[in-house]
């Protein structure tokens, strides 16, 4: 089984999120998808977006969701919709604090380093 990565309430032109998106591209960590509430594209630079819908069908319990809204309205709404899925958000810290942990070798990148 294949875990995937998906991002919630990513944030456009939010210079802290710009550098976390050139962290992971340039650690070969692919984004399956973007999720919100509702669909406005059909995807933001490559990485399909999902609706809750679309969502639904295509994330599982064992994939990561990185929760990135940082806006406690939309916190709570997508907290709610994957609580129902059985699916628990990961904040970005959480994430990077895996990475980092699981990085016996120091292997991982930075941006501009």
């Amino acid at each position: 089984m294949t875990i995937k990565t998906f991002t919630s309430g990513w944030m456009f032109q939010k210079p802290d999120q710009n550098y976390f998106k050139k962290f992971l591209r340039l650690n070969g960590i692919a984004i399956d998808g973007i999720v919100y509430r509702k669909k406005m594209l059909d995807d933001i630079e490559g990485i399909p977006v999902l609706d809750f819908e679309r969502a639904r069908d295509v994330i599982g319990p064992d994939d990561i969701e990185l929760e990135l809204s940082g806006k406690s309205a939309v916190r709570e709404e997508l907290e709610t919709f994957f609580a129902a899925q059985g699916i628990k958000l990961v904040t970005a810290p959480d994430f990077l604090d895996r990475l980092i942990t699981n990085d016996r070798h120091d292997a991982l990148l930075l941006p501009g380093a």
